[in-house]
């Protein structure tokens, strides 16, 4: 799993590419209000640079 995205989508399973599918709802639709950083409102491709940021930090021990 460390090279997800090296992997052909068929070879994942059905609930998990639904499971994803779902998040990637969540984060580039609805209907939520904008959030600002900076006064500059965020989009969904934003924010999971933004949650990856703060993933790579963690994962090498440092605080976000």
């Amino acid at each position: 799993m460390k090279r997800l995205e090296d992997l052909p989508t068929k070879s994942l399973s059905f609930e998990f590419r639904l499971k994803v599918d779902n998040v990637r709802q969540k984060i580039m639709g609805g209907n939520a209000p904008s959030k600002l950083i900076n006064g500059t409102p965020i989009n969904g491709i934003m924010f999971a640079k933004l949650f990856e940021n703060i993933i790579d930090a963690l994962n090498s021990g440092k605080l976000p």
